[in-house]
């Protein structure tokens, strides 16, 4: 993965090109986004394999929370501040010639929910994320 500002405007550009056979300047920016959104899943799963074998090697328990509702609401800001490459992302995309605020704003809210009872599971879970505990949240998929 990237490790820093340089690295990270390589591999967007890379992707854009695999993917939509784009330059960055011709791309929608809905593409940038999704190969955004593809390379922020991408980075987080290097560091969630990691827990996982830590957890596993520490014969840690994993703590499983069962809610109607998460009330998350959007992630792609909020992974990009919590994996600390937040401001050399904004900063390469402007660099780039594209505002990350314009573009952050194709995510759609998840709606996981919509009251208390999901606003109090999405605190349950960032609180256990900080205090490094395995969970995992788990939920009924709903289909309308």
């Amino acid at each position: 993965m990237f490790k820093n500002k340089t690295e990270f405007k390589k591999e967007f550009t890379r992707r854009l090109v695999e993917s939509y056979g784009c330059t960055v300047e011709e791309t929608h920016i809905t593409e940038k986004y999704v190969a955004l959104a593809k390379m922020v899943r991408d980075y987080a799963n290097v560091n969630w394999r990691d827990t996982k074998v830590a957890a596993k090697q520490a014969d840690a328990r994993e703590i499983y929370y069962f809610s109607i509702e998460f009330l998350i609401g959007r992630m792609l800001t909020s992974n990009l501040k919590n994996l600390g490459i937040y401001d050399m992302v904004v900063e390469g995309l402007d660099e780039l010639g594209i505002d990350y605020h314009e573009l952050s704003e194709y995510e759609l809210d998840p709606g996981l929910g919509n009251g208390g009872l999901g606003r109090l599971a999405a605190c349950f879970m960032d609180s256990g994320a900080s205090l490094n505990y395995p969970l995992n949240g788990n939920c009924i998929r709903y289909k309308s």
